[in-house]
C-alpha cells in the first residue's frame, strides 16, 4: 500500500465531517437514557480533556524566541521535553490502572464514531461512549451517542454512533482535535 493509499484509508468523511481512522480505546455503556444534567457535566469535562489534548500537541518555543534568546529557547525545549516524558509516564500508569479497553480500529469525526463492533452493540440503542483520544492522556470523552447504523465488512461488524447534545463550541473542538490527527496523517504520508 502507497503513502496514498494509506492516506486515504485513515481519512475520509463520516456524517459529513471530516473523520480519522486509527486505534483507539472505547467503551460503550448501553441503556442510558438522556439526561440533560450529565451532557451538561460531560460537556464541560470533554472541553478540558480537549484543552490538555490540544496542549499536548503545541509547541513551547517559537522563531521569534528562538532568534531573541536562543538561551532560553534551548531551556524552554528541555523544559518541554521532560515534561512530555513525564506526562507519557503518569499516563502509562493511569492507564494500567484504570484497566482501559484494549484499542481497536475506529473512525472518529466531530459528529460520531464508526468502529468494530461489541457483540452486545445494538442497533437504535442509547448509551454512553467513553473516547480515549490520545494514548498519553487516560481521560475518556463521554459522549451520549446512539447506535444509528451497522454494517458488515470481511474484518467484522461496523457500528455508527452519533454523538446527541453536543454544543457548537464542543463540536469545534472535536473538529479542531481531527483536522490536527489529519494533519499528521497527511504530513506522514508525505515524508514515506
Amino acid at each position: 500500500m502507497t503513502a496514498n493509499e494509506s492516506l486515504k484509508e485513515s481519512t475520509g468523511v463520516f456524517n459529513n465531517a471530516l473523520a480519522v481512522k486509527g486505534a483507539y480505546a472505547l467503551r460503550w455503556h448501553p441503556g442510558f437514557a438522556p439526561n440533560p444534567a450529565a451532557a451538561t457535566l460531560a460537556e464541560a469535562e470533554n472541553a478540558q480533556v480537549l484543552a490538555v489534548e490540544a496542549s499536548l500537541d503545541e509547541s513551547a518555543s517559537s522563531d521569534k524566541l528562538k532568534d531573541e534568546s536562543p538561551q532560553l529557547a534551548l531551556e524552554l525545549h528541555r523544559l518541554e521535553l521532560k515534561m512530555n516524558l513525564l506526562l507519557k509516564i503518569c499516563g502509562e500508569l493511569l492507564a494500567r490502572e484504570q484497566k482501559l479497553p484494549a484499542p481497536r480500529v475506529a473512525r472518529i469525526s466531530a459528529v460520531g464514531v464508526e468502529c468494530e463492533a461489541d457483540p452486545s452493540m445494538k442497533s437504535g440503542e442509547r448509551g454512553v461512549l467513553e473516547l480515549y483520544v490520545n494514548r498519553s492522556l487516560p481521560y475518556a470523552l463521554r459522549f451520549q451517542a446512539v447506535i444509528d447504523g451497522e454494517r458488515t465488512e470481511p474484518r467484522g461488524r461496523l457500528v455508527h454512533l452519533r454523538f446527541e447534545a453536543v454544543s457548537d463550541a464542543l463540536a469545534d473542538q472535536m473538529s479542531k482535535l481531527i483536522f490536527r490527527k489529519h494533519r499528521r496523517l497527511v504530513a506522514l504520508a508525505r515524508h514515506s
